[in-house]
């Protein structure tokens, strides 16, 4: 990790020496394969303790550096879990074969629940450590178009971009919409 951290050293005095004031995010599709292969990425709980110590590291070692971060890179894209790409980028999930769809919608929404939480500690953790941090999200803009103009197609529509845009609400304004609070029961 020391070495990591110190490529971020460079760049950042790099970024500075030309005015540019760099934006940070802490996970952006790049989990360490031990963390998946050895944990479940974050199917598991103890997600929160390594992403909490690892925002820690790097919110003190940047105190001074960088004022503006975002906890997760566009969470949303979770909500496609049919599929193995985002579960894997996003959340370090690998599907088994025998996972069905139900089972992975589950995953997902435990696997959120646990990142949203992780999301929630770090920025507190973050104010702790320099008030002056500005920390939010990065949410994924996937507009959905109904098929028709029937109000059956329109509601679908809207209903698709509920699923995705929730995280948002939870992101910035620390609640769950009432809308999506029977996901997590």
């Amino acid at each position: 990790m020391k070495r990591g951290l110190q490529f971020y050293d460079a760049v950042f005095d790099e970024c500075f020496k030309y005015n540019i004031e760099p934006v940070i995010t802490l996970s952006h599709f790049e989990m360490p394969y031990h963390l998946v292969t050895e944990y479940g990425g974050w199917r598991n709980r103890k997600m929160i303790e390594f992403f909490t110590r690892f925002a820690k590291v790097v919110f003190n070692r940047y105190q001074s550096k960088v004022k503006y971060w975002m906890t997760f890179n566009e969470i949303n894209n979770q909500v496609n879990f049919c599929e193995s790409l985002c579960p894997f980028t996003n959340s370090g999930i690998l599907y088994s074969d025998d996972e069905g769809e139900h089972d992975r919608e589950r995953i997902m929404y435990q696997a959120v629940h646990y990142e949203l939480v992780a999301s929630a500690i770090a920025v507190s953790v973050g104010h702790e450590i320099n008030p002056d941090f500005k920390i939010g999200c990065m949410i994924a803009m996937c507009p959905i178009y109904p098929l028709t103009c029937t109000p059956e197609d329109m509601m679908m529509s809207v209903s698709a971009m509920h699923r995705r845009y929730w995280f948002t609400d939870v992101h910035v304004r620390g609640l769950l919409p009432t809308i999506h609070a029977q996901l997590f029961r």
